[in-house]
């Protein structure tokens, strides 16, 4: 194996070149070997193999400084391969390929896994790793293996088939979802890595304060509860039915799909309502047992003060960012603990955020060139309040009603939001359908093409579909399918806005000492040197009203600054 031919093939212009890293595990991202493909051509090299031999320190950077200076070099989930790079002290990929988010963009709903995605388009069955590390109690890490034909398989096999993969998908995207690739989901690639090396700063006295608080609080509810309920399991929705319906007899509030009596968190909140104090433990139990075992962990951070989230391209149907670990978008704003204060900027530094106002209603009055909702945005006025005298409702209803109609919510529904009856729900729905007919019509107008061409376009060039077994569903099953299409129609309108507008920000950021590091829906928190704030401001603001100057009303972006998430939002 001729390292330095090797380099030479893979700088070469002419040359198509996917590559893959294997790692100790996916937690410890310790490269112990990667593989390149070149025209067809997979080699492995192995770097931390503790029983085969690696090779040098010297021939590994070559090879893979070779490999990030080239570009457009493919992988199959760039997010992680690029983490292994930073991770073990390289730098980024220049502009990279990645099958899995050109698998997004074919087929939203099908596996992107490598060994599915192989296995159909390739008719091959790659190898599975349980089959080179074992599984349960004798699974070994891939660093232990000791048969080399074995490793050397499995590794140059994920660079082989992510290059005959790549061949194959990029030729099934089509004008639209080609330009989604090249314009949005590829440069965004090295933003998010960005993002994720970054990590965002954490206030661990803070959160260690609410670990102590919710341990307390848990202990006590668990005190109260096995008083009052005995030997109730309150995770068991059949012992809940025993004892709530049976032996306390209180109503039936509603039913699952199933037709079982429901025992969620509603119908807890409409007997604690009824003075059930064994309802009112429930909830204040599962409050703080979810804080102190989801949102606590989460944000604790390690020795560096950082947590490291992990955002996927990937993640919904709609285009639309994903997070886990936390899952940032389910982090409540407004809590007794004031959770988002713990996120906090280092010293010497702010954090900047930024997000639009009314986003989705904008998008809404663009595509359905609704006058009266476009007339809203032109003139700069209160789309609550004009509801609100359209309708006939108070403002805290109007609210309500602009966003729950805007996702085709049903009149029960609505009258349970408003917490009203369901001939007053359908009162509204009709008067607020009068005052903005176009809404009706952009989803009808929709729907008719979904099931005339089996897809629609987003803004930015992504596509959503019908599902393959649309025709085998029953009609509340389509008409829940044609409804939840129909709104990706704005939501990934919008999803692709923050897409745009990280891309610009990242690079204007680039030359400061300013970073983004988060993203919630149509919000960014960037932190920034505290003597550049008002610079990075206006910088913010720009990036992300520029990918909304081709719509046909003018957005609105709200821009803070502060020390924590909690002073900015």
């Amino acid at each position: 194996m001729n390292i330095d031919k090797i380099i030479s093939a893979i700088k070469d212009k002419n040359s198509i070149v996917a590559c893959d890293t294997e790692t100790v595990s996916l937690i410890d991202k310790s490269l112990v070997a990667f593989s390149v493909c070149i025209d067809g051509e997979s080699y492995a090299f192995f770097t931390g193999m503790k029983y085969i031999k690696n090779i040098s320190k010297e021939d590994q950077d070559k090879l893979i400084n070779a490999i990030l200076s080239t570009s457009g070099v493919i992988y199959h989930n760039y997010a992680y391969d690029g983490l292994v790079w930073a991770y073990n002290g390289y730098g980024k990929q220049i502009e990279p390929h990645d099958t899995l988010l050109i698998s997004h963009l074919c087929n939203e709903v099908e596996s992107h896994k490598l060994k599915d995605l192989v296995l159909k388009y390739c008719n091959y069955q790659m190898i599975k790793f349980k089959e080179v590390c074992g599984t349960g109690k004798k699974q070994i890490s891939f660093s232990e293996v000791t048969d080399e034909v074995q490793a050397h398989r499995y590794s140059s096999d994920d660079a082989l088939y992510t290059y005959k993969l790549y061949k194959v998908l990029i030729k099934k995207l089509n004008e639209s979802t080609l330009r989604c690739y090249e314009d949005i989901e590829r440069p965004l690639l090295n933003v998010i890595l960005d993002m994720h090396v970054a990590g965002v700063p954490i206030n661990k006295a803070k959160i260690d304060k609410i670990r102590l608080t919710c341990t307390d609080k848990v202990a006590d509810y668990e005190q109260q509860m096995k008083y009052y309920l005995g030997k109730t399991n309150i995770n068991s929705p059949k012992q809940l039915r025993k004892y709530f319906i049976e032996k306390k007899h209180m109503p039936v509030i509603k039913q699952t799909k199933t037709g079982a009596i429901s025992m969620d968190t509603e119908v807890l909140e409409e007997y604690q309502k009824l003075g059930s104090i064994e309802a009112k433990l429930i909830l204040g139990y599962r409050k703080y047992n979810k804080m102190l075992t989801t949102f606590v962990p989460a944000l604790t951070p390690g020795e560096d003060g950082k947590i490291y989230p992990g955002y996927r391209q990937n993640g919904t149907t709609s285009g639309r960012l994903s997070c886990a670990k936390p899952a940032f978008q389910t982090i409540p704003k407004d809590d007794e603990f004031n959770i988002r204060d713990c996120i906090e900027a280092i010293p010497g530094y702010t954090l900047v955020g930024a997000d639009f106002s009314q986003m989705e209603l904008r998008l809404a009055a663009h595509y359905s060139q609704d006058t009266n909702l476009m007339s809203v945005y032109e003139q700069g006025l209160d789309i609550h309040k004009t509801t609100m005298d359209a309708v006939g409702c108070s403002r805290r209803q109007a609210k309500c009603v602009n966003f729950s109609i805007l996702y085709g919510i049903g009149v029960r529904a609505l009258a349970e939001n408003l917490e009203t009856n369901i001939q007053e729900a359908k009162l509204y729905m009709y008067k607020y359908h009068q005052n903005y007919p176009g809404l009706a019509r952009m989803v009808h107008s929709t729907t008719k093409q979904l099931l005339k061409d089996g897809y629609i376009t987003l803004h930015g060039g992504r596509q959503r579909h019908i599902s393959e077994n649309f025709p085998y569903k029953t009609d509340w099953e389509r008409k829940a399918e044609l409804r939840s299409i129909s709104n990706a129609l704005i939501q990934g309108a919008g999803a692709n806005i923050m897409k745009e507008a990280m891309i610009i920000m990242s690079k204007k950021l680039a030359t400061l000492d300013a970073y983004l590091i988060a993203t919630i829906h149509d919000e960014v928190i960037v932190m920034c040197r505290d003597n550049i704030v008002e610079q990075v401001k206006k910088i913010v603001e720009d990036s992300m009203l520029e990918p909304t100057k081709v719509f046909s009303v003018p957005f609105l972006v709200n821009v803070q600054s502060g020390q924590t998430w909690a002073n900015i939002h």
